[in-house]
């Protein structure tokens, strides 16, 4: 996307809408000046528009502009805009500014006005290479791993736990080779209380099955991180619940090889897949294999994140009973005031002593300033 600094002699405050659009599929791009400064710029795509490009510029100044985003003083758009002088106005009387919308013809806001568009379609063309080459990726997978559907939608998992305990899981998904982390799930493991990785695994995917056969929104492929015995977990969850048409397969860790101290190697990363006795080792570097450790990373990273955080909790939970001179009433007071332990720990002295007085609120802030911090690093 081309980048450049854009000054404007006159330091208005204003917003540069460019559009580029082949049928339905539109790419509108928001160059956003102010005092003459080019401050930044923001990139929306649809795919099914086909209305009139005024009609679409016109429903995307009245959106844009009606959330959170201030409207500067001047706005140029690509195209006349029906009622633009109007429209202009209504924005202005709900900012409490003149708003200024309009088409340039010539001069500085013409150029700017061009290049807003030259990027929209550089936008347009980008995102196009990028899913022609995630549809390749997404092939070559398939052909390798001898998978039934093409895995446009995968989804990998993985457990976490803590020395043992605050067993949780992570379920992250990918659509076109894209993370889409409003199918991002979280699981609280419930099974087992102590660890053990395979029954983990069946929970999840038990769960995840049951919850997709009711809601009709299995992926193509599931990835598990780890080696057999995980994927075995989950390809008896899968046949518990008759599922027989969603691809499987594990991705175990690469292994370290060391013939002594100064020789160390590691092992490829293998692919285990249901019904395949062998590992298939995909080529290092190749698309495919980085898509797979990319929805294992992020699996457990979703998954650690998820883990420290309910780690904290029970740590901050069982804090309160620690506390001299708070007993079960004082606590329940305090988590049906504020809501919750960690709301308890960030109160200010005020907020406390509103429930429990001025001597028991010093207790409490003198205990949490003292109290340790959640470590940066888990397992």
């Amino acid at each position: 996307m081309e980048r450049q600094a854009v000054a404007s002699p006159d330091f208005v405050d204003r917003d540069v809408i460019g559009i580029y659009r082949e049928g339905p599929a539109v790419e509108i791009h928001v160059m956003r000046t102010r005092q003459g400064r080019l401050i930044g710029a923001k990139r929306y795509s649809y795919s099914d528009l086909e209305t009139p490009t005024t009609d679409i510029i016109s429903d995307f100044v009245s959106q844009y502009y009606s959330h959170e985003n201030e409207a500067p003083t001047e706005i140029l758009v690509p195209t006349p805009v029906v009622f633009g002088g109007s429209l202009g106005v209504l924005l202005g009387e709900t900012q409490n500014k003149k708003i200024k919308l309009f088409t340039p013809q010539r001069g500085t806001k013409k150029r700017l006005l061009t290049l807003a568009n030259k990027n929209a379609k550089q936008a347009f063309t980008d995102k196009k290479r990028q899913e022609g080459e995630a549809k390749t990726t997404l092939e070559r997978l398939q052909k390798k791993l001898r998978l039934r559907n093409e895995p446009r939608h995968l989804e990998c998992y993985d457990i976490s736990h803590f020395q043992g305990t605050h067993i949780v899981a992570s379920a992250v998904a990918f659509v076109d080779g894209i993370p889409d982390k409003s199918l991002y799930r979280h699981f609280k493991i419930r099974s087992t209380q102590e660890q053990d990785d395979f029954q983990s695994m069946y929970e999840v995917i038990s769960r995840r099955t049951r919850r997709g056969l009711e809601e009709s929104n299995l992926p193509d492929l599931m990835v598990i991180d780890g080696g057999k015995g995980q994927l075995s977990s989950a390809r008896a969850a899968l046949d518990d619940h008759g599922v027989d048409w969603v691809d499987l397969i594990s991705l175990a860790k690469s292994r370290i090889k060391t013939r002594n101290q100064q020789d160390v190697q590691r092992s490829s990363e293998r692919v285990f897949v249901h019904g395949i006795k062998d590992p298939i080792v995909l080529q290092a570097n190749s698309s495919e294999l980085f898509l797979l450790m990319r929805a294992r990373d992020e699996a457990h990273r979703f998954a650690i994140e998820f883990q420290r955080k309910k780690r904290r909790k029970a740590s901050t939970q069982s804090a309160l009973e620690k506390i001299p001179g708070i007993g079960p009433k004082k606590r329940k007071q305090l988590l049906a005031k504020l809501g919750s332990a960690k709301r308890v720990e960030q109160a200010s002295l005020e907020e406390l002593q509103s429930v429990v007085g001025p001597k028991l609120a010093e207790s409490i802030r003198k205990y949490f300033s003292n109290f340790p911090q959640a470590p940066t690093k888990g397992s």
